[in-house]
């Protein structure tokens, strides 16, 4: 993979809040880790383990930032397996209210029926919440 599509991937994973595994050989690991620095930050998690089922076998447990350090002076041998903890769920806040929502939908073109419905839906509350939210004014 070429550095331009290798940084596109890494982009592309960037929010990825699942687990990523990666394999790497020993030569590429420093340069693994500076881009996994910085495309994903220093804070995640990431379990380096090296020559898996072999005599060697080796798993050591980081933050991005801290197996930059530790691998920076080391002289690196062996296949390596990469699991990188998934970014965290971003928690989505909703500021409008339910009339400001009603309001927007109404403006889009949508009949007060629709809109109501959709307004429920975005908020998890029923349609006869939203009617009588709308109707106390």
């Amino acid at each position: 993979m070429n550095k331009a599509s290798r940084r596109e991937r890494l982009e592309e994973l960037k929010n990825e809040t699942r687990t990523i595994i990666f394999y790497e050989a020993p030569h590429k690991l420093k340069r693994t880790l500076d881009d996994f620095y910085k495309f994903f930050g220093g804070e995640r998690k990431i379990v380096l383990s090296r020559e898996i089922t072999k005599i060697f076998e080796e798993h050591l447990r980081f933050t991005i930032e801290e197996a930059v350090k530790y691998y920076e002076d080391i002289n690196i041998k062996g296949e390596f397996v990469i699991v990188l903890e998934g970014a965290k769920k971003q928690e989505v806040v909703v500021t409008e209210s339910i009339e400001e929502l009603m309001q927007m939908y109404l403006e889009e073109g949508l009949n007060e029926k629709d809109a109501m419905k959709k307004v429920a839906k975005e908020k998890g509350i029923t349609k006869s919440m939203v009617y009588a939210k709308i109707k106390k004014k």
